[in-house]
């Protein structure tokens, strides 16, 4: 696609390849999915010039190989009922910020800190500690 590319689906969406899948934007990427996402092939190759928006139901991606998601701009990944990752190794890479939500819970890192918001945190197993900080509501 030469510039920017949006994808609604109503309901599930099945992308299945005996070798690799690819898709490349010239500009931002959205997609919209109202059920199931399910990809299934050797490679996933998925990139843009800009943002990077993906919503669904939930997500199912199963690679024999490799997937990579790549963005010039801002990548967000978002399934209402569940994303299912399941690999060898996964890295996830940001310049400048990464965050992770789950319910009221925020981790936050960035090149200099690493930030930790939730009501309980559970250091069972840690066997040493250099610094704690606590800071109250």
């Amino acid at each position: 696609v030469v510039g920017s590319s949006t994808v609604k689906v109503s309901a599930a969406l099945c992308l299945t390849s005996g070798g690799s899948f690819s898709s490349t934007s010239g500009a931002g990427r959205d997609q919209k999915v109202g059920a199931l996402k399910l990809i299934k092939a050797k490679q996933v190759s998925i990139s843009c010039k800009a943002a990077y928006t993906e919503n669904g139901a939930a997500e199912s991606v199963k690679c024999g190989g490799s997937r990579v998601d790549a963005a010039t701009g801002a990548v967000t990944l978002s399934a209402g009922g569940g994303m299912s990752v399941k690999a060898k190794g996964v890295n996830l890479e940001a310049r400048s910020r990464l965050v992770v939500i789950a319910g009221g819970c925020m981790i936050t890192l960035t090149p200099s800190s690493v930030t930790v918001k939730a009501a309980k945190i559970d250091l069972t197993g840690a066997k040493g500690l250099n610094q704690i900080m606590h800071k109250g509501n």
